[in-house]
C-alpha cells in the first residue's frame, strides 16, 4: 500500500503492476492530472527539453527537474545539417560535451534523464519534429530574452517552436534561479 502522488490516497498497484495511483488522477489519454477548485492542470509524462550550452537552456532544464513531475525527461541536443556535413559526423555519432554536465545536474535533482540528438535544418524545425515522432507531451525550453532588431536578425527558436508545437511550450527566461 502507497500513496497516490496526486491524491494523497492510499492505493495499491493495478493488476499489471502499475501505479501506485488513484484512477482518478488519469485523463482518457492516461495523462495525470489534479484538480484544485475549477481549473484542471495536466501534468505530462514526457517532457523534451531542447539544450545548447547556453545559460537559459541550462535554466530550462533546471526548472524542468524542479518543477515538472513528468516520468520522463528527455535533453535534446540540434546539429545542423551544415556543420553535420562540413564536419563529416552523423547526428548519432556525436553526444556534445554538455551532456555531462545535463547528467550531473539530474543527479543533483535525483531524476533521471535521457539524452538524444538530431540533425536538421534549423533548431525550431529539428525540435518540432522530434515532438511530432516521438510521445512528447510537453516542452521546456530557455530563452534569452532578445527583442527587437536583434530578434528579428537572429531569429527565435523559442518563438518558432511556441508558435507551431502541438503541445504545450512552457519557456524559462534567462537569469532565473531554480
Amino acid at each position: 500500500m502507497s500513496m497516490c502522488p496526486l491524491r494523497r490516497r492510499s492505493t495499491t498497484p493495478d493488476e499489471f503492476g502499475n501505479g501506485p495511483t488513484c484512477t482518478d488522477c488519469y485523463d482518457s489519454n492516461d495523462r495525470a492530472f489534479s484538480t484544485v477548485g475549477l481549473v484542471v492542470s495536466v501534468i505530462p509524462r514526457h517532457i523534451l527539453v531542447p539544450m545548447d550550452e547556453s545559460g537559459p537552456a541550462r535554466a530550462a532544464l533546471e526548472y524542468a527537474l524542479e518543477w515538472v513531475p513528468a516520468d520522463r525527461v528527455t535533453v535534446l541536443s540540434v546539429v545542423d545539417d551544415l556543420e553535420a556535413s562540413y564536419g563529416g559526423v552523423a547526428s548519432g555519432d556525436l553526444e556534445p560535451a554538455f551532456f555531462d554536465d545535463v547528467r550531473r545536474t539530474a543527479d543533483e535533482y535525483d531524476r533521471p534523464v535521457e539524452t538524444a540528438v538530431v540533425e536538421g535544418s534549423g533548431a525550431a524545425n529539428a525540435i518540432l519534429e522530434y515532438v511530432r515522432n516521438g510521445d512528447i507531451d510537453a516542452i521546456v525550453m530557455g530563452s534569452d530574452g532578445k527583442a527587437g532588431v536583434s530578434r528579428v536578425l537572429l531569429g527565435s527558436v523559442a518563438e518558432g517552436v511556441t508558435r507551431r508545437a502541438s503541445v504545450p511550450v512552457t519557456i524559462v527566461p534567462e537569469g532565473q534561479g531554480y
